[in-house]
Protein backbone atom coordinates (compact mmCIF):
# COMPACT_ATOMS: atom_id res chain seq x y z
CA UNK A 1 0.00 0.00 0.00
CA UNK A 2 1.22 3.20 -1.38
CA UNK A 3 0.83 4.98 2.69
CA UNK A 4 2.48 1.86 4.03
CA UNK A 5 5.82 3.21 1.40
CA UNK A 6 5.15 6.48 2.24
CA UNK A 7 5.97 6.22 6.09
CA UNK A 8 8.49 3.62 5.48
CA UNK A 9 10.83 6.51 3.84
CA UNK A 10 10.48 8.51 6.59
CA UNK A 11 11.72 5.29 8.73
CA UNK A 12 14.93 6.10 6.38
CA UNK A 13 15.20 9.00 7.27
CA UNK A 14 15.30 8.62 10.83
CA UNK A 15 17.86 6.30 10.59
CA UNK A 16 20.07 8.11 8.35
CA UNK A 17 19.48 11.35 9.97
CA UNK A 18 23.16 11.60 11.41
CA UNK A 19 24.77 11.17 8.40
CA UNK A 20 22.30 13.89 6.80
CA UNK A 21 22.73 16.40 10.43
CA UNK A 22 25.26 18.74 7.81
CA UNK A 23 25.72 17.88 4.04
CA UNK A 24 26.39 20.92 2.84
CA UNK A 25 29.67 21.14 5.05
CA UNK A 26 30.22 17.07 4.20
CA UNK A 27 29.84 18.58 0.44
CA UNK A 28 32.63 20.96 0.57
CA UNK A 29 34.98 18.59 2.98
CA UNK A 30 35.02 15.78 0.54
CA UNK A 31 34.64 15.17 -3.41
CA UNK A 32 34.13 11.67 -2.69
CA UNK A 33 31.25 11.97 -0.22
CA UNK A 34 30.17 15.20 -2.22
CA UNK A 35 28.82 12.64 -4.88
CA UNK A 36 27.54 9.77 -2.75
CA UNK A 37 25.19 12.73 -1.06
CA UNK A 38 24.31 14.03 -4.13
CA UNK A 39 23.16 10.92 -5.45
CA UNK A 40 21.62 10.08 -2.10
CA UNK A 41 19.56 13.34 -2.51
CA UNK A 42 18.93 12.40 -6.16
CA UNK A 43 17.58 8.81 -5.74
CA UNK A 44 15.43 10.19 -2.57
CA UNK A 45 13.65 12.82 -4.87
CA UNK A 46 13.00 10.47 -7.81
CA UNK A 47 11.85 7.76 -5.31
CA UNK A 48 9.35 9.95 -3.66
CA UNK A 49 8.02 10.81 -7.46
CA UNK A 50 8.08 7.31 -8.67
CA UNK A 51 5.84 7.14 -5.59
CA UNK A 52 3.67 10.27 -6.48
CA UNK A 53 2.95 8.14 -9.63
CA UNK A 54 2.04 5.45 -8.32
CA UNK A 55 -0.26 6.92 -6.12
CA UNK A 56 -1.83 8.67 -9.04
CA UNK A 57 -1.89 5.15 -11.09
CA UNK A 58 -3.87 3.64 -7.97
CA UNK A 59 -6.17 6.21 -7.88
CA UNK A 60 -5.22 8.41 -4.14
CA UNK A 61 -3.70 11.19 -6.45
CA UNK A 62 -4.79 13.30 -9.15
CA UNK A 63 -1.67 15.42 -10.15
CA UNK A 64 -2.94 16.00 -13.81
CA UNK A 65 -2.52 20.12 -13.56
CA UNK A 66 0.09 19.92 -11.14
CA UNK A 67 3.79 19.81 -11.60
CA UNK A 68 4.66 16.45 -10.14
CA UNK A 69 8.39 17.03 -10.51
CA UNK A 70 8.10 20.38 -8.15
CA UNK A 71 5.72 18.36 -5.78
CA UNK A 72 8.16 15.43 -4.93
CA UNK A 73 10.88 18.06 -4.47
CA UNK A 74 8.72 19.74 -1.74
CA UNK A 75 7.81 16.34 0.07
CA UNK A 76 11.47 15.94 0.37
CA UNK A 77 12.59 18.84 1.68
CA UNK A 78 9.79 18.67 4.25
CA UNK A 79 10.14 15.08 5.07
CA UNK A 80 13.91 15.49 5.46
CA UNK A 81 14.26 18.49 7.64
CA UNK A 82 10.53 17.94 9.74
CA UNK A 83 12.79 15.81 12.12
CA UNK A 84 14.98 19.07 12.68
CA UNK A 85 12.94 21.51 13.04
CA UNK A 86 11.09 19.51 15.45
CA UNK A 87 13.68 19.30 17.50
CA UNK A 88 14.74 22.87 17.48
CA UNK A 89 11.68 24.01 17.48
CA UNK A 90 10.02 22.37 20.79
CA UNK A 91 13.71 21.19 22.37
CA UNK A 92 12.45 17.72 23.28
CA UNK A 93 14.13 15.18 22.75
CA UNK A 94 13.36 12.94 19.25
CA UNK A 95 10.99 10.30 19.28
CA UNK A 96 10.76 7.87 16.29
CA UNK A 97 7.43 7.49 15.97
CA UNK A 98 6.09 10.54 17.21
CA UNK A 99 8.23 12.94 15.00
CA UNK A 100 7.15 9.98 11.70
CA UNK A 101 3.69 11.28 12.15
CA UNK A 102 4.37 14.43 12.26
CA UNK A 103 6.54 14.79 9.41
CA UNK A 104 3.96 12.46 7.74
CA UNK A 105 1.08 14.93 8.57
CA UNK A 106 3.30 17.75 7.09
CA UNK A 107 3.76 16.14 3.64
CA UNK A 108 0.16 15.05 3.87
CA UNK A 109 -0.77 18.75 3.73
CA UNK A 110 1.13 19.28 0.88
CA UNK A 111 -0.57 16.44 -1.21
CA UNK A 112 -4.10 16.97 0.29
CA UNK A 113 -5.28 19.34 -2.64
CA UNK A 114 -4.71 16.76 -5.14
CA UNK A 115 -6.08 13.47 -2.81
CA UNK A 116 -9.12 11.60 -4.11
CA UNK A 117 -11.98 10.64 -2.40
CA UNK A 118 -10.45 6.99 -2.76
CA UNK A 119 -7.49 8.36 -0.72
CA UNK A 120 -9.72 9.78 2.03
CA UNK A 121 -11.61 7.37 2.84
CA UNK A 122 -8.64 5.29 3.02
CA UNK A 123 -7.04 7.97 5.48
CA UNK A 124 -10.10 8.12 7.39
CA UNK A 125 -10.19 3.80 7.75
CA UNK A 126 -7.02 4.07 9.54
Amino acid sequence: MVVERFLRTFDTLWDFRYLLRDPLSALHADPKFSKRITHAYASVENNTLHRLNQACDEGLLTLASVDATALAKNCVVIGRYWMDYARIRDGNLQNKDTDKIQAARQVYLILQPYLTSKALSMIDAN
